[in-house]
């Protein structure tokens, strides 16, 4: 059976750590790209994704927990409809807003550290999409002097089933309404130099709904000062 690809070329701007905000004039960028694979017949579309834009405050911790709340806008830059059946997307076409509660801490595990992020987050969609409930948890350790950061974590998407499109104006795709998954994910950053680098992660969904049920890679370069 051949497998479907779906390559997505990212631009992202992110300007803090989670809940860990950085120091002002500092920030974090990354460009890479994104693949799906599916078991379907192969098909390949190239284009820009989403952009999100995200404004993120700080909230006063208790004891060794970090708060900050994160409002993030959904810009429908990508294209909705693609593919021979119209199923293959780089972005829904819908702006989408949501609001997240960041909090984590770090911990350590005989004499090695290791930090723990998480959020929970309400993505209120347009365009006919569900609404949809987000929850996400992260952790990792850096080794050989910090030059080496090893994470994994998960994400739960839960819709509110209260769209209004149906299952022929929806496309059937990886942006369709009423997604709902937990996936497992995992990611390698490497530091090349004193202030970029690259990384690799992927992803596998433990189960969900309405989705490709495959595997996700993604890699790119980072700049971090």
């Amino acid at each position: 059976m051949k497998y479907i690809s779906l390559i997505i070329f990212l631009f992202i701007f992110n300007f803090s750590n989670a809940q860990w905000l950085k120091e002002k004039g500092k920030g974090y960028y990354k460009l890479g790209t994104w693949s799906l694979l599916a078991n379907e017949p192969r098909q390949e579309f190239n284009s820009l994704g989403d952009i999100n834009i995200a404004s993120e405050f700080k909230i006063t911790p208790l004891g060794n927990w970090s708060f900050s709340g994160t409002l993030l806008l959904g810009i429908p830059s990508g294209k909705s409809v693609a593919g021979v059946d119209g199923s293959y997307q780089t972005g829904d076409g819908e702006f989408n807003q949501q609001l997240q509660f960041n909090f984590g801490r770090s911990y350590r595990i005989a004499k090695q550290d290791f930090y723990l992020k998480t959020y929970v987050g309400y993505n209120n969609r347009s365009g006919g999409f569900s609404d949809e409930l987000h929850s996400f948890a992260e952790t990792g350790t850096q080794l050989w002097n910090k030059n080496l950061l090893i994470l994994s974590r998960l994400h739960w998407i839960k819709p509110m089933y209260n769209g209004t499109l149906d299952a022929s104006n929806s496309n059937g795709a990886i942006f369709a309404k009423n997604i709902e998954s937990f996936a497992l994910g995992g990611e390698v950053a490497l530091n090349l130099g004193k202030h970029w680098g690259i990384s690799v992660a992927t992803a596998t969904p433990l189960f969900g709904k309405v989705i490709y049920r495959g595997n996700s890679y993604s890699g790119g370069l980072f700049l971090n000062y």
